[in-house]
């Protein structure tokens, strides 16, 4: 059994912690690689459109996200507590598109055979 749902979602920047402890500015400048004086706080992931997706056991999360290097989706599958995500550039979206569709085809080219019974 397959379920979809769709949610568009808002913005949160984030910003600089008051009264943060100073190992988390380290952290900051190791990460930006810019000092404690002059470090710029980084805007969260955006979220554009989210889409969730049942199929038997498994949930897959689809999050259109954009942050300063663009945007991007995230596709994060869900398997009895296990959490694995993969993340495609905007720019290779149709890319992945038509690989997908490729993959469909030749599925539905092989017709119906034996599946496995793992739940992979």
């Amino acid at each position: 059994m397959m379920q979809a749902n769709e949610t568009a979602g808002g913005s949160m920047p984030l910003g600089r912690q008051q009264g943060g402890a100073a190992n988390t500015m380290d952290a900051a400048q190791s990460l930006t690689g810019c000092s404690t004086d002059t470090w710029v706080a980084r805007v969260a992931d955006v979220p554009l459109r989210s889409i969730h997706v049942r199929i038997e056991r498994k949930h897959l999360t689809l999050d259109l996200k954009e942050n300063s290097r663009g945007r991007f989706l995230r596709i994060t599958e869900e398997v009895n507590g296990r959490r694995n995500t993969v993340i495609v550039p905007a720019t290779g979206l149709e890319l992945f598109q038509e690989a997908l569709r490729n993959v469909i085809w030749s599925c539905k080219a092989l017709g119906k055979g034996s599946s496995s019974k793992r739940g992979t």
